[in-house]
C-alpha cells in the first residue's frame, strides 16, 4: 500500500476536480502549522487564488488573513489550543459523534477503511484527523471523495458548530468542507 504524505499543494501531481483540489488546500490549512507548513504557505497561497468555488476561495482567504496576522509563535499557539488540547474543537472526528469507546472503535475502523480501500496507509495520524481524510478525498475519485464526506458529515457539522461558538475562523474552512460533499455529489446549493 502507498503511503499517504502530506500535499505538494500548489501543484498537484494528479488530476483532480476543482472541488478536491480546494479540500487539499483546507486540509493544509487545517494541519499543525510547523517549519514545513510555513515554508510552504506562500505556494498556498498562490493555489488559493485558484480556488473556482468564490465561498471556498474566500473563507481560505480569510483563513490566510487571519494567520498571516499574527506572529508564528501566535499562531501556533493558538492552533495548539484550538485543537490539540481542546476537546471541544480537536480535529479527530470519531470523537464528536460517539457516547462511548466501542463506537469510536467502530468509527475509527471505518476511517481506516476509506484509506486502505483505496490503496493508502497512514503512517503518523489517525484515521479520523480532519487534515488527512481532506488529502484522501483529493487523491481519490470524486465519487469516493463524496462517501468520505458524506459519511463524515454529522461530525464535520458538530465540529463547525463548536468552532463557530468558540469564534475560530476556521469554522468557514469546515463549512466549506460540508458544501464540497455536495458540489462532488453533482447537487447545487
Amino acid at each position: 500500500m502507498q503511503a499517504l504524505t502530506p500535499a505538494e499543494v500548489a501543484m498537484p501531481n494528479r488530476e483532480m476536480t476543482s472541488e478536491q483540489y480546494a479540500l487539499q488546500i483546507i486540509g493544509f490549512l487545517l494541519s499543525y502549522p510547523d517549519a514545513a507548513w510555513r515554508e510552504q504557505l506562500s505556494a498556498v497561497a498562490d493555489g488559493i487564488k485558484d480556488i473556482d468555488d468564490a465561498r471556498t476561495r474566500q473563507a481560505c482567504e480569510a483563513v490566510l488573513r487571519h494567520i498571516n496576522s499574527l506572529t508564528v509563535r501566535d499562531y501556533e499557539d493558538e492552533y495548539v489550543r484550538a485543537f490539540d488540547f481542546s476537546g471541544n474543537t480537536n480535529m479527530y472526528l470519531a470523537s464528536y459523534d460517539c457516547s462511548n469507546a466501542g463506537e469510536q472503535s467502530e468509527k475509527l475502523l471505518a476511517y481506516k477503511g476509506f484509506f486502505e480501500d483505496n490503496g493508502f496507509t497512514l503512517s503518523k495520524e489517525l484515521p479520523d484527523y480532519v487534515p488527512a481524510l481532506l488529502e484522501l478525498c483529493a487523491a481519490v475519485s470524486p465519487t469516493v471523495a463524496a462517501d468520505i464526506l458524506a459519511y463524515a458529515e454529522e461530525a464535520l457539522g458538530l465540529f463547525k458548530k463548536r468552532l463557530t461558538d468558540s469564534g475560530y475562523v476556521q469554522a468557514q474552512l469546515v463549512d466549506c468542507i460540508l458544501s464540497s460533499r455536495r458540489r462532488l455529489e453533482g447537487r447545487t446549493l
